[in-house]
């Protein structure tokens, strides 16, 4: 890959921009123009690509094999026990670091879409089969930045791919703790301490995890033993069944008011990350600040493999091809 395509650049009709970096296919920076003439930023970022390569937070990149966590490492398929890699002690997250903090290629990119590819060999991490992933970036002049994967295997093998951005919608980019955010999802996944799930989906209603009618982030910040296990908002947030993809799953608006960011999505699950430990990672700005962005990532139930959740199955057989896409739209205020 030359130096030129470690960097891209998609820009639409409006002057949006979004840069993308090879390592893990990152979205590094999303700018907006705004009412008044300026640009504005939406992610945490870095410009430095040497950042993306040691990236704890995972900013941007696009994790897999299996996004979110497995307990222990472990899963079968079949007769079959795997053991893959504990990154996340004792846990394994985001399927280690071989799509996020590796290179993947550009194979084909324009103005307005690129298109990603990474080849993941039998044994990675500790993964069955040989996979090969795609990720398409497709910004269109709605301010709208699709994002489709595509992936085959040869074994069958746990897959659950997302893309791990940091939004934070306003100019001055301190924490999103007053972001309103409004989710499409009557029920949660409690966690134990660590992000495993607890055992059975529940309830949004009369918790600090109803965003059914929109709220800001920080309104019930730590107000129960589920945030505080996991030092604010970690969890999966099941979106209701019935729910069109052409509906929005999550809206977050920024505290100015100017920036309403919904995303879609073909998968089930939008787990919820407020950024809680962002405190120390390197970013544009310098060091980053706990819950200075909110990720959005929409997935599989953590745990998948081992557990038996309602209206999805994470295992991909030969022969299939796996296909999800994200929608990220923005709309600007004046």
């Amino acid at each position: 890959m030359t130096d030129s395509n470690h960097w891209i650049e998609l820009t639409n009709a409006n002057g949006m921009r979004v840069r993308l970096v090879d390592i893990g296919a990152s979205i590094a920076s999303i700018q907006l123009p705004m009412a008044n003439g300026e640009m504005r930023e939406v992610v945490v970022g870095c410009d430095r690509r040497d950042d993306y390569l040691d990236n704890p937070a995972f900013l941007g990149a696009n994790v897999g094999r299996f996004a979110n966590r497995i307990e222990a490492g472990q899963f079968s398929i079949g007769d079959q026990q795997y053991q893959v890699t504990i990154n996340q002690a004792p846990n394994h997250l985001h399927g280690g670091s071989q799509f996020s903090h590796n290179a993947w290629q550009l194979v084909s990119h324009d103005r307005q879409s690129a298109v990603y590819q990474f080849e993941s060999k039998d044994g990675d991490e500790g993964y069955p089969g040989n996979l090969v992933a795609k990720v398409h970036y497709q910004l269109g002049d709605n301010n709208d930045l699709k994002i489709s994967y595509e992936a085959t295997v040869d074994q069958p093998c746990p897959v659950n791919l997302t893309n791990h951005s940091y939004f934070n919608l306003d100019a001055e980019q301190a924490t999103v703790l007053q972001h309103q955010m409004q989710v499409a999802a009557q029920h949660y996944l409690p966690v134990r301490e660590g992000g495993i799930p607890e055992g059975q989906i529940a309830t949004v209603a009369d918790t600090s995890f109803d965003f059914r009618v929109a709220k800001t982030i920080g309104a019930d910040l730590l107000s129960d033993e589920q945030q505080q296990r996991v030092k604010g908002i970690d969890h999966s947030f099941i979106i209701e069944p019935q729910l069109a993809a052409t509906e929005p799953a999550a809206k977050v608006t920024s505290a100015d008011r100017q920036v309403v960011l919904s995303v879609f999505t073909s998968k089930p699950a939008v787990h919820i990350y407020t950024g809680n430990f962002l405190g120390g990672v390197a970013t544009r700005d310098g060091d980053g600040v706990d819950y200075q962005g909110v990720a959005l990532e929409t997935q599989y139930l953590p745990d998948a493999p081992n557990q038996n959740w309602p209206h999805q199955s994470c295992i991909l057989q030969p022969g299939e091809t796996y296909k999800h896409f994200t929608c990220f739209q923005f709309s600007i205020e004046d």
